[in-house]
């Protein structure tokens, strides 16, 4: 249940992010960390995301040796 409401937030955290880095009134140091911290979720999303296409290819060609067998 909180992971879902968690997960909710998402889009809103990221706006937020995306507002700062934006900002010209907010420190340089207040960027940077921003985009930061976004750059590296971004590139952890995008690694779990081919972690789970190559896994879901996988258990396809299991499924599939399995059913000739």
């Amino acid at each position: 249940k909180a992971g879902v409401r968690l997960a909710g937030t998402l889009d809103m955290a990221v706006d937020t992010f995306r507002e700062i880095m934006l900002d010209k009134e907010a420190s340089a140091g207040v960027r940077l960390r921003a985009a930061n911290f976004a750059a590296s979720h971004a590139l952890r999303v995008l690694e779990l995301s081919d972690i789970v296409t190559r896994l879901d290819e996988l258990e396809a060609k299991v499924v599939a040796n399995n059913a000739k067998r």
